[in-house]
């Protein structure tokens, strides 16, 4: 795959991703709030309350599983978009792999996701740090280490 469908494919992810988070969002509301009708006893029947509680969590664990394993798509496809101009080492107006990155920091950030990656999703991460200096000129390398840092808070 080129670098642009690399990316439509980790925008399509991250839609999905941020669908799959709403869905969570819905579903944590919603356990709070029974869990103070439990509180207060405003539901007449406990036994029930309890069996739909137990299956909103088990649709927000299963949520969560489904949205990790797109980001962690997303961030795969990503890290080869990196190699891939790393490989060309050609001058870009820009970097659709820091952009790329960008938008999944941004994710992370905004929803406080700790996103549990494979190890050698990591060690690409790492390896990437350490070729990006020798690649990359000045504030590009910068950046790109900088965002890679920040990447790793998450992970």
């Amino acid at each position: 795959m080129d670098r642009l469908s690399l990316y439509s494919s980790i925008t399509e992810l991250l839609y999905h991703s941020r669908s799959l988070q709403n869905q969570i969002e819905k579903n944590e509301l919603d356990l709070k709030l029974q869990a103070i009708r439990l509180r207060y006893k405003l539901s007449s029947d406990m036994i029930t309350q309890q069996l739909i509680r137990q299956q909103k969590i088990e649709k927000i664990e299963s949520l969560k599983k489904n949205r990790d394993e797109n980001l962690i798509k997303a961030l795969s496809n990503t890290i080869h978009i990196i190699k891939i101009e790393f490989n060309d080492k050609i001058e870009l107006l820009f970097s659709i792999g820091n952009l790329a990155l960008s938008n999944i920091i941004s994710f992370l950030d905004t929803y406080k996701i700790n996103l549990n990656i494979p190890m050698q999703v990591k060690l690409d991460i790492k390896k990437i740090k350490t070729e990006s200096v020798l690649i990359y000129k000045g504030i590009e390398s910068i950046e790109l280490i900088n965002k890679l840092d920040r990447l790793l808070m998450y992970c």
